[in-house]
């Protein structure tokens, strides 16, 4: 009960300085894209990625926007309990549901695994996965294990009696059911109950794993809840909470334990024997005070869930937020932490204990029984506080400090018109390093006071007598010493220390080179550079001798300046119209928008080896580490989805476009939960692109219209101090090539076309042969039939003329004039008779075999009815569909008349056969008939049977003759078609 006293003493003080503080959170909700409002669960995959189950479906978040995954209609499975990553299935989670049993997600699809029908069996309400890849699931029926091969009961309990698992990051899983608490053994598939020293087994809650492979046991049934902390099975800590129930516990990198009660969140931290509390409820900036899961993420951020409230987000040891009401807007801090916050209630104290737990004091300052109201302060380098009041009076207050306590105040001096002192304008107050007070009066001007001892003026610049300056908003003194006022109206002046007192500046290069317009802040760095905030302009930046003008073009939020200060990392805090903002490196001018701690406008700003903080009229802020300090962290990019002529594909490794697909978005995003607005992008698609784009925060990219080819993409990201990362991730992307444009298709083409233009030079060739044939046949039949008719007829002419000119009165008949002119007119009559046949043969339209058949037909048929010769014409069947050449049809053409020929003018026969036949590619031609017939060897001449010999034989046939002497004759012509 000692024990008790002093905690419950330490918490109730506590409790009354962290009334006023909010808490570093962010809430989500449907609003935001989550699923629903109701959060059940949270995990974080191995990319990053967290889960968030509800009652609707899952929500996949990467800081910047949510994904998703919906029950869908008709698909009731209560709402999410558990959710796991598989270690031995590929691409594969795990979903425990209230009433659907198990749900596997995977490819973007969810399947539905019933575990039985038992009552209470597939109400899931967590999920284990074993070495050997089955699930340990507990449910409201008792724990079982289950495989694809079917489920194996552990242990059985009544209905509705919880089954919880959490394993420990030692291994060991640790199990609650009805209220007791057990230890699985996977390889025995046993229960066993924890033998362990102070260690209850009953009445057991909650049972959750933390991150320094510990478990936190929840313990009810007591006026207040108990959570042990135990690790390598050994009780290590042991606390009680101000409330009934606890729901949750995490543990941060720095040992601070945060627990979710019905009632708010609670904060433990150790300090010497006894451990610090803190409660933290709505009034703190929580959205809810029953918090029903609670969850670490790898970047030390806690997220809770709630039932109705949605997801909310604290930043752990990043900022601490107090808020109080009548703020001017001004603070000052002092090299030891304390700050002091003048209010409309008094002054306002804040410091660090030895725990690093923010504490406040609220100071009550009375003149005479009169509480007066600071506005604005600074100290001295006594540590004396001058403050300005509402109504202008300036006041000295002496301080009484005490370690880890807080201060005593007390009013030293009061300077009073009276006394010659006019009343201040309460905006600003500055002692400058000589122990100089400067402040504007009421009327305009400027006034400086040694506060050195007793309170002496030493300036004195009255509006509009001396000077022009009037209602100065900003004093700073530079590293000469030197004094900026900037003035309510477009007058700026410097205040510069002679041996006689002071005198104003007005021709300083830097300020000459500054536009006549309202200045609200000045600062100089400690490289020797000016920055100047404007009240509607922006930053005006003095450095090298050149003036450069920031803006929002530039990347700030606001043009509307109201503070500036120098970071202790070489950074610069930016006060703005639209909430703070931060520069990392003063050297590269990048903005990061520090908006989702303060978003009202910031009057105040500081930064030195201890304190760093922001005020404004509502809120002070203090930051323990700025982003600028968490290193260079690059979260992986990865990509999200890919969509190509409007439809979206698989993401994939690698993407293989077929010919005319070129048309590529392609979305990506960094896993960060940390200040995630200052995250950018660049990108490039090589070859197309050399060099990387500007940076931006959009998560995607379109390619219209591709070539054919092979590309890179390349996205990185850019950390929260603007530096790249050295490791882009590449998706490589190929884009065939039409078929008309690959190397087979043109080879192909090529070797066509030589082709084609071998065979027509082939076909020219061998036309130009034909052409060179044709002539050398007509030539030789003019030669060979109508040459020697034509020297016959020479030769018969001259017969005749010399027959007219002889005296010779009984000539021979045979030598006769009438006899020779007969002989002239036969073979003319020969001659033309030839000529009509070459002419024949060589026209096109008569080179078919149907064509060949009519004129051997029309010729035998001519001659044979002039000598009353009976002919019998036959002709195969189909034989006159059959494709023959121009050779082929002259030779059987003259071998067939030839033949009839003969039989006419010699045979004296009475029946006369032409047959036209085929055999394989050779045309049978036979001429019979049944004369005298004749002996071979009788014959003196036979030029006629020569000729057709020798026609047929040139085209590589067979000519054959079968004569016998008083039983006719047989011709008979075997010649190629193709010819």
């Amino acid at each position: 009960m000692k024990q008790r006293i002093p905690l419950l003493i330490v918490w109730l003080t506590l409790v009354q300085y962290a009334g006023a503080q909010k808490l570093p959170v962010q809430s989500f909700t449907t609003r935001e894209g989550l699923a629903s409002n109701l959060v059940t669960d949270i995990y974080q995959d191995s990319k990053g990625y967290l889960w968030i189950g509800t009652d609707e479906g899952i929500s996949l978040f990467d800081g910047d926007k949510f994904r998703n995954i919906r029950f869908g209609q008709g698909k009731v499975y209560g709402y999410v309990n558990d959710i796991l990553e598989s270690m031995y299935r590929k691409d594969v989670m795990w979903i425990a549901t209230n009433s659907g049993g198990l749900l596997l997600y995977s490819g973007g699809a969810l399947t539905n695994i019933s575990l039985g029908t038992e009552p209470g069996v597939n109400a899931v309400n967590s999920i284990l996965e074993t070495d050997d890849g089955a699930l340990l699931c507990g449910t409201d029926a008792g724990l079982l294990r289950y495989t694809d091969g079917g489920i194996e009961w552990l242990m059985r309990t009544r209905f509705n009696a919880y089954t919880k698992l959490t394993r420990a990051l030692d291994g060991t899983i640790w199990c609650n059911s009805d209220s007791k608490l057990f230890i699985v053994d996977p390889v025995t598939r046993s229960l066993i109950t924890p033998d362990i020293p102070g260690l209850p087994t009953d009445s057991i809650t909650v049972i959750n794993a933390l991150a320094d492979s510990s478990v936190a046991v929840h313990m009810a049934g007591r006026p207040r809840a108990e959570v042990f902390i135990v690790q390598h099975r050994r009780v290590v800590k042991r606390f009680q909470l101000f409330s009934q129930a606890s729901l949750f516990t995490v543990r941060t990198s720095e040992g601070q334990y945060w627990t979710g009660t019905p009632d708010g969140l609670s904060a433990v931290r150790d300090a010497g024997d006894y451990p610090f509390y803190w409660i933290y409820t709505t009034t703190n900036g929580l959205p809810i005070n029953e918090l029903t899961i609670g969850f670490l993420d790898r970047e030390q951020n806690i997220w809770f869930g709630s039932f109705g409230r949605g997801l909310t987000k604290l930043e752990t040891h990043r900022s601490t937020q107090f808020v109080f009401t009548g703020m001017s807007g001004k603070a000052v801090a002092e090299t030891d932490g304390h700050a002091w916050v003048p209010t409309t209630h008094g002054m306002i104290e804040l410091w660090r204990d030895s725990v690093g737990l923010w504490k406040r004091q609220i100071h009550v300052i009375r003149d005479n029984g009169v509480m007066i109201s600071p506005v604005s302060v600074s100290f001295s380098s006594a540590r004396d506080l001058w403050i300005i009041t509402g109504d202008g009076v300036l006041f000295r207050l002496t301080v009484s400090r005490t370690p880890n306590a807080a201060s005593q105040l007390t009013i030293a001096a009061k300077l009073s018109e009276a006394e010659g002192y006019p009343r201040a304008l309460s905006i600003t107050l500055m002692i400058d390093s000589r122990d100089v007070l400067w402040y504007s009066p009421l009327s305009g001007g400027l006034i400086g006071i040694d506060v050195r001892s007793t309170p002496k003026k030493v300036a004195e610049f009255l509006y509009p007598v001396h000077t022009m300056l009037r209602d100065v908003r900003e004093l700073h003194e530079d590293r000469s010493g030197r004094i900026w006022a900037l003035g309510f109206e477009p007058v700026n002046r410097i205040v510069v220390r002679t041996e006689a007192g002071f005198r104003l500046d007005s021709t300083d290069a830097v300020l000459t080179a500054l536009p006549e317009i309202p200045l609200r802040a000045v600062r100089q760095t400690s490289d020797g550079a000016f920055w100047f905030g404007s009240r509607y302009q922006g930053i005006y930046l003095y450095q090298g001798d050149s003036l450069r003008h920031l803006t929002t073009a530039d990347g700030l939020i606001s043009d509307q300046i109201g503070s500036l200060g120098e970071t202790r990392s070489g950074g610069m805090l930016i006060g703005t119209m639209a909430g703070l903002m931060l520069m990392q490196d003063r050297s590269v001018l990048r903005f990061t928008p520090l908006q989702q701690y303060i978003q009202s406008p910031v009057t105040t700003v500081h930064s030195d080896s201890v304190t760093t903080f922001a005020a404004t009229r509502f809120e002070m802020t203090f930051f323990d580490a700025l982003p600028e300090s968490s290193g260079a962290r690059f979260p992986q990019v990865l990509f999200t989805s890919i969509t190509v002529n409007g439809k979206e594909r698989p993401v994939v490794s690698s993407v293989e476009l077929p010919s005319g697909e070129n048309t590529v978005s392609i979305d990506y995003t960094a896993i960060s939960f940390r200040n995630t607005g200052a995250l950018r992008f660049q990108y490039k698609l090589e070859p197309l692109e050399a060099a990387w784009s500007e940076a931006t925060t959009n998560r995607s990219v379109t390619y219209a219209n591709l070539s054919p080819g092979d590309y890179r993409f390349s996205v990185r990201v850019l950390n929260q101090q603007g530096i790249p990362s050295d490791m882009p991730s590449v998706l490589p992307v190929s884009i065939a090539s039409p078929v008309w444009m690959r190397w087979w298709f043109i080879v192909a083409v090529i070797v066509s076309v030589a082709t084609i233009l071998i065979l027509l030079e082939r076909a020219r060739v061998r036309r130009l042969l034909e052409i060179e044939k044709i002539r050398s046949r007509i030539a030789a039949d003019l030669h060979d039939d109508i040459g020697s008719g034509l020297t016959r007829i020479a030769l018969l002419s001259d017969m005749i003329r010399r027959q007219s000119g002889s005296t010779r009165t009984e000539p021979d008949p045979a030598y006769s004039v009438p006899s020779l002119t007969a002989k002239v007119g036969d073979i003319s009559r020969e001659l033309v008779d030839a000529m009509s046949d070459v002419v024949w043969s060589i026209d096109p339209k008569n080179s078919s075999m149907e064509r060949l058949i009519q004129r051997v037909r029309t010729f035998a048929v001519e001659v044979c009815e002039a000598k009353d010769i009976a002919l019998n014409f036959s002709v195969q069947e189909g034989v006159e569909r059959s494709r023959v050449g121009s050779d082929s049809i002259r030779a059987v053409l003259l071998v067939a008349k030839e033949a009839l020929t003969n039989i006419v003018r010699h045979s004296n026969a009475r029946n006369a056969l032409v047959s036209i036949t085929a055999e394989q590619d050779r045309l049978v031609v036979t001429v019979r008939d049944d004369g005298k017939g004749f002996a071979v060897e009788e014959l003196s001449r036979m030029n006629g049977l020569t000729n057709m010999r020798l026609r047929v034989e040139k085209l590589g046939g067979i000519f054959t003759m079968d004569a016998v002497k008083g039983s006719g004759t047989s011709v008979h012509a075997r010649i190629p078609l193709s010819r």
